[in-house]
Order: structure tokens, then sequence, then C-alpha cells
């Protein structure tokens, strides 16, 4: 809502404020006028106890002045009294009716203040609530037909927008459409020129096939050739051409008087020593790979034979047990029984092998039995050493005992337990 709206607001709000107050002011002056009332009414009870204690006193006088004997006529005295209380309440009367009028004058006068108050705040209030509709009507119309406009104006930037981007969609599918139609042009061409490479390199390939076969042929006619030739003047056709090695052109090609078949066979003897250095350099590789391997191997052989010493030792089982009494009497549960020394005392002991580990039995006839696994194998998980068992009646286990357990905790073989 904008700031002309809420003015209106905040001054209706204002005055009705203002209305509150008065409205407040109002009550505040009809309560007062009615604890006045109420002032008025316990005045008009002291007025009438007052009239009371008169009649009372008169008619203790009265009495007090009947047994005088110089009193006069008893009915003269008795209409005294009468007449002295009739006036008296006829005075309480007047002056209760008379603060009745004034409270109820008052009474009326502010009731009737407070109406007309009330009805021109009514009015007052009717009318800025009637401004205020109009206001409001008025800013209402004019917000809605400006909303309406933005959303006019909106809507037509959005379709303007629309037909801008439908214009750039179908040119870009018309440019779509034309590069996809180069793509295709182009992808076509390309094929076929693979295709066209494909066919000259297949014929190359055939060509140079053709070619290199006829080459082994020859190379093959020549071989044998040389083959069948006496040792010596192959030996006098080669050595005029390692001789002439050195005497080669830049390009390769003999100078003087070497014929090409003493080239080639040059050039093929010179491949053929590069193939057997290669071939001697593999072979030096392989034979140091297979000294490396022999050298592991001896090693693994070796670290085998030593474990299978160590399991053949302790395979045995008076050496297990001795292995199984020392790990445990390495162990934190050689130092916890060593603290159960101290109140229980010594206990007895029994060192055995469950199948093939080291099993120790503590009992004491006070506070009942443990039994240990102290297993010294190699390479099995921690822990090594743990309880298995417990419990607080000793006659639960039946044990000979077999060993015994000094002041620090240490078991030892051999000594029965005391």
């Amino acid at each position: 809502m904008s700031d002309e709206a809420r003015d209106p607001v905040s001054e209706l709000e204002g005055q009705m404020k203002a209305a509150g107050m008065l409205i407040e002011s109002l009550e505040e002056e009809v309560a007062t006028l009615r604890q006045e009332l109420g002032q008025a009414r316990v005045a008009l009870r002291a007025a009438q106890k007052e009239v009371a204690a008169r009649e009372r006193a008169l008619e203790e006088h009265r009495q007090d002045t009947a047994e005088l004997p110089a009193i006069t006529d008893q009915s003269e005295l008795e209409g005294r009294h009468k007449k002295e209380i009739q006036k008296l309440k006829a005075l309480a009367e007047k002056r209760e009716r008379e603060l009745r009028r004034a409270q109820a004058s008052r009474l009326k006068a502010a009731e009737e203040e407070f109406s007309k108050r009330l009805t021109s705040l009514k009015a007052q209030k009717d009318a800025d609530n009637r401004a205020l509709q109009e206001r409001y009507t008025r800013e209402l119309s004019r917000l809605r037909q400006e909303q309406e406009e933005r959303f006019t104006q909106s809507e037509e930037r959005r379709k303007a927008e629309r037909r801008n981007l439908e214009e750039r969609l179908r040119g870009a599918h018309l440019q779509r459409e034309a590069e996809l139609r180069i793509y295709n042009e182009r992808l076509k061409e390309l094929e076929g020129e693979k295709l066209r490479h494909k066919r000259a390199a297949e014929a190359e390939f055939d060509r140079r096939v053709e070619r290199y076969t006829a080459e082994i042929s020859s190379l093959e006619d020549r071989l044998a050739k040389l083959e069948d030739a006496p040792e010596i003047p192959r030996a006098k056709e080669i050595e005029p051409a390692a001789a002439t090695a050195d005497n080669e052109s830049p390009a390769g090609r003999p100078d003087h008087e070497e014929t090409g078949e003493a080239y080639e066979n040059r050039n093929h003897l010179r491949d053929l020593e590069a193939k057997k250095v290669l071939a001697e350099e593999r072979i030096q590789a392989l034979e140091n790979q297979l000294r490396e391997a022999r050298e592991e191997n001896r090693r693994n052989a070796e670290k085998l034979h030593e474990a299978l010493k160590e399991l053949e030792k302790l395979s045995e089982p008076a050496k297990r047990l001795r292995a199984g009494i020392s790990l445990f009497n390495a162990s934190e549960h050689a130092r916890g029984a060593a603290s159960t020394l101290r109140v229980f005392g010594l206990p007895k002991v029994n060192v055995g092998l469950d199948g093939n580990t080291p099993v120790i039995t503590l009992v004491w006839e006070d506070l009942g039995w443990r039994r240990y696994v102290s297993d010294p194998t190699e390479g099995i998980e921690e822990p090594r050493v743990y309880l298995t068992g417990t419990g607080d009646d000793p006659s639960e286990v039946n044990i000979a005992p077999n060993a015994r357990m000094d002041a620090r905790g240490n078991v030892s073989l051999g000594i029965q337990a005391r």
C-alpha cells in the first residue's frame, strides 16, 4: 500500500484512539458519579443512624423525665418527642431526596453528554470509514489498472520475445539443415576419398607384396647359388665386398667396380650382424633375469627352510609348552595374576595342550579359577595371550598341578605348586 493510502488509515487510527480515550474519560466520570451516589447513600445511612440514636436518646430522656416529680403532663412530653422525631425524619428524607435528585441529574447529564459524544464519534467514525473506503476503492482501482497495464505490457513484451525466439529457432533449424546437408555431402566425399585411398593402399600393398615376394624368391635363388658355389670363391666374393665397404658414397652406392649383387650381399651381411648383436644382447638380458630369478628362489628356499625348522621346533609338545609359558610370562596377564597373589595367595597351576595350543589354568581356593590360551605360533593376529574361561567355584575344574607361579606372576614347568 502507498503512503497516500496509509495516511488516512493512520489518521483514522488516531481518531479511534482519541475516541477510546474520550470513552474512557466518560466511563471514569460515570464511575465518579456512582461513587458520589454511594457516598450519598452512606451519608443517608449515617443520618438515619443519627435519627435512630436521637430517638433512642429522646426515649431515654423521656424515661428519665418520667421519674421526675416536677414533670408536666405526660401527653405533652410525648407530643413534643413525636414532633421532634418527625422533624428529624423529614429532614433526613429531604436530604436524601436532594442527594438523589442531584445525583440523578448529574448522572443524567453525564449520560446525555456521553451519548452525544458517542453519537458524534460514531458519526465521525462512519464518515472516516466511508472516506477511507472510497479512497481505498479509488486506490485499489488505480492499482488494478496499473497492474493490468503492466501485465498487458509484459504480455506484449513476452509475445514479442516469443516471436523473436521462434524466428531465431526457425533460423537455427534452417542453418542446422544447411549444415547437415553440407556435412552429409562432406561425409560422402570423405567416404569416397577414404574408399579411394583404401583401394590405392590395397593396390600398393599388393604391388609391394608381389615385389617383396619376387625379391625374396631372387634372394633365395642367390642364396642357393651361393651355398652351391665353392667355399673359396664365396670368401673371395665377400672379402672384396667388405674391403669396398669403406669406399661407399654417402648415398650408399659403390664407387668403383662393385656389382649390384655384391652390394646387396654386403648389406645383407650387415643386417645379419646387427640382428646377431641384438640377439646376443637379448640372450644376455635373459641370462641376467634367469640368474636373478635363481637367486630369489634360493633366498625363498632358505627362508622356507628356516620356517620349517622353527615349525619343527615348535611342533614338539614340550617346546610348544615352554614357548607358551614364556609368552604368558611376558604378557600383562602375568602382572594381573601377581596382583591377585597379594590377596589370595599362590594358585594351583596346570599347563597343557588343547590340540596344539598351550593352555594355562590357575585355581585359587578362595577366589575361583581362570584359564588362559598362550599361542606361540608366528604370524597369528593379536592377542596371542587371552582369557578363555573363568569361574567362582574351584570345583568346576579338576586339574592336576604340574607347574607353579612365583610372586611376580611368572609360571614355570616341572615344579608342582604348593
